[in-house]
């Protein structure tokens, strides 16, 4: 923590720590280990810190946290501030993508993102659909995955069999 900037942080604390995503429906299923625990708290919390606005950096540090923590990290991944996932050993990234700012991937279903795939601000690919009267029953889809050379628009969402 002292590397990024937050040397007043409590590290021992991060175990204890709960995601969002330990909420949702398939987390019990899914889970995290020490490690992908680790990994995808350093991820959350480098969008909070002053040193991600060096996107050398930033861009550097998000990649090398990929390689760890997603199924697949392809080379040349790129990832802008504010990219979330629930579950990153469910993501598959391919050669020369690129995440605009703000994209979710609502990975507990899995998704594999093709190469050269770009995606716009906002963007949001979901791996499941449900009712909003039925939360806990979202029917999950494998793997959402989308093609190589293809576009998630600016305010788009892909959901599952878009």
């Amino acid at each position: 923590m002292d590397l990024l900037g937050a040397q007043s942080f409590p590290g021992d604390i991060i175990p204890e720590i709960h995601f969002y995503s330990e909420y949702l429906p398939k987390a019990d299923e899914l889970g995290f280990t020490r490690q992908q625990r680790y990994l995808h708290f350093l991820w959350d919390i480098l969008d909070r810190l002053p040193i991600a606005v060096v996107v050398d950096f930033s861009f550097l540090f998000r990649r090398m946290i990929a390689e760890r923590l997603f199924k697949r990290c392809g080379k040349n991944f790129l990832a802008d501030e504010g990219v979330r996932f629930n579950f990153g050993q469910n993501v598959e990234v391919a050669d020369d993508v690129f995440m605009n700012r703000h994209v979710f991937l609502d990975s507990r279903g899995g998704i594999a993102i093709g190469d050269a795939v770009g995606t716009g601000e906002n963007a949001d690919i979901f791996t499941h659909v449900h009712s909003e009267s039925e939360l806990k029953d979202g029917a999950f889809q494998k793997t959402t995955r989308t093609a190589k050379d293809g576009r998630v628009e600016t305010d788009r969402m892909l959901q599952q069999g878009g």
